[in-house]
């Protein structure tokens, strides 16, 4: 038995706009809904690590652009 594709953290209301990515606020609260969500599963414990290494990638990310 194959294992399921792993299904993206992300809803389909907060994929960006198709001209480019999300404005500030609204990447925020893409990601604290993502945090919110975010809990290790017995089934895919390491989707919990790269989840999260991409949401502190992303908000790195806006950091380092708002400097």
């Amino acid at each position: 038995m194959t294992a399921a594709p792993a299904k993206s953290a992300h809803g389909p209301d907060l994929k960006p706009p198709a001209g480019g990515r999300l404005d500030r606020p609204d990447a925020l609260l893409s990601l604290a809904q993502r945090v919110r969500r975010l809990a290790p599963s017995h089934r895919d414990p390491e989707a919990y690590f790269v989840e999260k290494a991409e949401i502190e990638h992303e908000l790195r990310r806006m950091a380092r652009a708002g400097q």
